[in-house]
């Protein structure tokens, strides 16, 4: 794919933006890297626990992606809206790294900032999103948050359960997501919270935590093992 579109930015298409490949080009690693994972069924767990990720490089990939959504309009948000703005801020020592597959932490990150993103774009014109890690010992705490509305009275109880799973396919299979809140235009913390349990809990045996309280805007922080 990557390289079919190169030759039409080449000969055709010259208009067709660098970054637009090269955002391509990540989300197609990140994906093969997951499918890998998915199809050895998390038997061999080198690629989640042997690899070293620089969170600064991470968090930046990450940051790209949000911005290249937001003023593109296209990626996984789900609402439309008309104008509105939101900042994205990393808070991370440049050579800060932990222990885990950048792919699969990348999936993490990007699924909750995607979370806070879709909030903000549901109920406000702009707001703000900080990313940020910082060493505990031999430890690396990383909090997601936003200046976002809370969480849905109705989706509350549907987030819990999953944070406080175990974090396996079954368990999570089980939780049901509450459906009818889709006709409300709240598309935010359905199967991409599932995904980021599944790995932080059930791969890497961490706990990831809602650490906000029900009426304020969401919080979420896990640790990481530091190298």
């Amino acid at each position: 794919i990557i390289q079919k579109l190169t030759k039409v930015k080449n000969k055709s298409c010259p208009d067709i933006k660098q970054e637009d490949l090269d955002f391509l080009e990540h989300q197609t690693a990140k994906t093969k890297i997951i499918i890998e994972y998915l199809l050895k069924g998390g038997i061999d767990d080198s690629l989640g626990k042997k690899d070293k990720t620089n969170l600064s490089d991470l968090f930046n990939s990450v940051k790209t992606t949000i911005e290249f959504e937001i003023n593109n309009h296209k990626g996984f948000s789900s609402l439309k809206k008309r104008n509105w703005s939101c900042d994205l801020i990393i808070n991370c020592d440049e050579n800060l790294k932990v222990g885990g597959n950048k792919y699969l932490l990348w999936n993490v990150i990007e699924n909750l900032a995607i979370n806070a993103e879709e909030a903000i774009k549901s109920r406000k014109e702009s707001g703000i999103i900080w990313i940020s890690a910082e060493k505990e010992e031999s430890r690396v705490k990383i909090i997601v948050k936003s200046d976002g509305p809370p969480i849905d009275k109705e989706k509350i109880d549907y987030v819990k359960k999953v944070l406080q799973s175990s974090g396996k396919r079954e368990e999570l299979g089980k939780i049901d997501y509450p459906v009818d809140t889709l006709l409300q235009g709240y598309y935010n913390y359905g199967l991409g919270l599932k995904m980021v349990v599944w790995i932080i809990k059930g791969k890497y045996n961490r706990d990831i935590r809602l650490i906000s309280k029900d009426n304020q805007s969401p919080v979420f922080e896990f640790t990481l093992e530091g190298v």
